[in-house]
């Protein structure tokens, strides 16, 4: 069964509302409140405008674009998630680790098991947690397991 209020084109899944304009959706289970193209995924939420999306179980609030990592929640504009059960809160750009929590600006975070909350670019360190600013965390914070108060 679908619910369409605007246009909906080739959407072969069930169970399925579309409150925006959508295109290509052989998912289940998915709520679309925005513009939305290309979604596989099931159990999806999108509240914006999301595109490529093949995952399952996540929740997009803003522009998401190319994620196919599954349990995920972004709450600003995201871009290339493969990475699955992370938090975005702000911006976030090509995350491919898992289980991360980014409350700033993030970018490039192939780690997993990190906390961010400023801040952050070029990070592909595990299990630290960032309260400033942190760039280039491999050569600046060689390792895992750090905790970085400041920049």
């Amino acid at each position: 069964m679908y619910t369409y209020r605007y246009t909906g084109y080739i959407n072969t899944g069930d169970n399925t509302t579309y409150h925006g304009a959508s295109i290509i959706h052989p998912g289940d289970n998915n709520t679309h409140n925005g513009t939305s193209i290309i979604h596989h995924g099931d159990n999806n939420t999108n509240h914006g405008i999301s595109i490529i999306h093949p995952g399952d179980n996540n929740k997009h609030l803003g522009i998401s674009i190319i994620h196919p990592g599954d349990n995920n929640t972004h709450h600003g504009t995201s871009i290339i998630h493969p990475g699955d059960n992370n938090t975005h809160h702000g911006t976030s750009i090509i995350h491919p680790g898992d289980n991360n929590t980014h409350y700033g600006t993030s970018s490039i975070q192939p780690g997993g098991n990190n906390t961010r909350h400023g801040t952050s670019l070029i990070t592909p360190d595990d299990n630290n947690t960032n309260h400033g600013s942190s760039i280039i965390q491999p050569d600046i914070h060689p390792g895992d397991n750090n905790a970085n108060n400041g920049t």
